[in-house]
């Protein structure tokens, strides 16, 4: 089997640790593995395989009017003329399109290190292999980034742990990476690799007694590259191993869960209707979910609940805020087509803030989490060849309706207002009459503000007439009203720069600033910070446009 690390082959397509699926279980074997060039290609065909045993879709590789072929002969034809198909496309896009034109030095360079038959080297030496080459110094990290891409070596620069090492056989780096993902019985470390195993989590002396004998590596740049691109979380469960040691959350180790109802224990619970997080390709994608649950692992405010047990396609965590007694458990779970949301909390009259506000935290939580998924993936495919796609897949969050009866309706989604408040009426996929949102629904959607709060929060702001009145007669001993914003303008961004504070703002002053600003401001991806800036400069506009039409009408 030709694997595509092969230094002797040409560029190739490869799947190494910074790639989507840097192991995969049941390509070939029930065990992990790295993935190799045939592997890839064997799943391909066996996805196509699959897709393909439908009648439908047979028309597109076989005449409809052949008569002559029998079932037998057109499983061995499909069979036979999909793996050409994959074959030729791979083939095609290493042959035809990774074709980079190099200097001449870049290749000497390349060769050279290969012929120091080492696995690992220092960049002081990868930079006197390039002198060498006539390759000016500050030129070489490009050079092995460029081999990095071709997979030929591995270096990782924004990494403390390996931005001095360069790795010249990533198949060394492959396998003893690979050596802490079996489900092999050891007779070392027995109560370790059960914790593994049942919880996924990797604790310091497992993965110090796998990786101690890697030559340069040390065990914590196995640990490093884990965390950076989002396979691992640092975590601390007292509950299971001593907190005296290191723990990380590798979700990918975990088994699947077969029961898709969500377990709890009191009867007594406020509970948010589902929310999905959908994609365009019909599917999550691959690698998405793990690396999303390991973000959230990695949250401050988030726990592991293994009370309830973790798996690869769903965990439950606990959820509490330092201002909030109260504790919310979030329950992730990969249903292939989406990713579903649950989120409930025991009732209590101790509870200082409501779940709906809660929620809408947990909301920008959940947003901020996938767009790290995101960068992460976009960095890791197609990096240097133009002719690759980037990871560009949309997403978008629906609401599952909670108000129409469960057995007579499929699971289906609301079809909310853009700027949806919880008074607002809303219809569904299946009902387009408007109805009232259940107390279920609600949770997810923002209150609505009354008028006399806004009159009281306008009053305090914009100044009346005779307010105004007495500040023109003495204009030189007062500021204007709009003073407060360009001296405490820091503090007040400060002070705003909560998700919590700038989601609900903007619906105070609705009618006051622009619908981009609003935008702007509502947009979880954009910093709190810039996004109190930008509402509080636009209100400042609102008060100035304000206070001069005033002026010119009182004069």
């Amino acid at each position: 089997m030709k694997l595509p690390w092969d230094p002797k082959a040409n560029s190739t397509i490869i799947s190494d640790v910074s790639c989507i699926r840097p192991f995969a279980k049941g390509l070939l074997s029930e065990q992990w593995e790295a993935v190799t060039h045939e592997a890839e290609i064997e799943a391909m065909a066996h996805l196509f395989s699959a897709v393909s045993k439908d009648k439908k879709h047979l028309s597109v590789l076989f005449d409809p009017t052949d008569y002559a072929t029998t079932a037998l002969t057109t499983t061995t034809k499909l069979n036979s003329v999909l793996h050409q198909v994959v074959r030729s496309a791979i083939i095609d896009i290493t042959r035809n399109k990774l074709i980079i034109k190099t200097p001449i030095s870049w290749v000497l360079f390349r060769k050279v290190l290969q012929a120091l038959e080492e696995n690992i080297v220092s960049l002081s030496l990868a930079m006197e292999v390039g002198r060498a080459c006539n390759i000016p110094l500050e030129d070489v990290p490009q050079v092995l980034l460029f081999y990095h891409d071709l997979g030929s070596v591995l270096y990782y620069p924004q990494l403390e742990g390996l931005r001095e090492k360069v790795t010249v056989d990533p198949k060394f780096f492959i396998d003893a990476l690979g050596k802490i993902f079996t489900f092999q019985a050891s007779t070392t470390h027995v109560r370790e690799w059960e914790i593994f195993h049942q919880y996924g989590i990797l604790t310091q002396p497992l993965y110090t007694s796998v990786w101690k004998e890697c030559g340069d590596l040390k065990p914590e740049d196995f640990i490093e590259v884990l965390l950076h691109f989002r396979l691992a979380a640092q975590v601390e469960e007292d509950q299971i191993c001593s907190s005296r040691y290191k723990q990380y959350f590798i979700p990918a180790i975990l088994k699947l869960c077969q029961d898709s109802t969500i377990a709890t224990h009191s009867k007594k619970l406020e509970t948010a209707s589902p929310l999905h997080i959908r994609f365009e390709t019909g599917f999550v994608p691959p690698g998405f979910f793990t690396r999303f649950v390991a973000v959230l692992a990695a949250h401050p405010s988030t726990t592991l609940y293994l009370e309830e047990g973790v798996y690869r396609n769903r965990v439950t965590f606990r959820y509490q805020e330092e201002r909030n007694r109260s504790i919310e458990h979030l329950t992730v779970t990969d249903q292939h087509d989406a990713i579903q949301i649950n989120v409930h909390r025991a009732t209590s009259r101790s509870d200082p803030v409501p779940l709906a506000n809660v929620c809408q935290v947990i909301l920008v939580l959940f947003e901020d989490s996938a767009k790290e998924v995101e960068n992460i993936l976009r960095n890791c495919i197609g990096r240097g060849f133009e002719e690759l796609p980037k990871y560009s897949v949309s997403r978008s969050l629906h609401y599952v309706c909670d108000g129409c009866d469960p057995v007579s309706s499929k699971l289906h989604y609301l079809t909310p207002a853009k700027y949806q408040t919880s008074d607002l009426e809303v219809t569904c996929k299946v009902n387009r009459t408007y109805r009232p949102l259940t107390e279920k629904e609600k949770i997810w959607f923002t209150e609505k503000v009354s008028l006399k709060e806004e009159d009281q929060l306008h009053k305090a702001i914009i100044p009346d007439s005779v307010s105004f009145t007495t500040q023109k007669s003495d204009q030189t001993s007062r500021k204007k009203p709009i003073g407060i914003f360009d001296s405490h303008l820091p503090e007040l961004c400060d002070a705003m720069a909560t998700d919590h504070v700038i989601i609900r703002a903007p619906m105070y002053f609705i009618n006051d600033i622009s619908k981009p600003v609003f935008d702007k401001v509502r947009t979880p991806a954009i910093p709190p910070y810039e996004r109190a800036q930008a509402f509080l400069m636009e209100l400042r506009r609102h008060l100035e446009a304000s206070s001069d039409q005033r002026h010119y009408h009182l004069n």
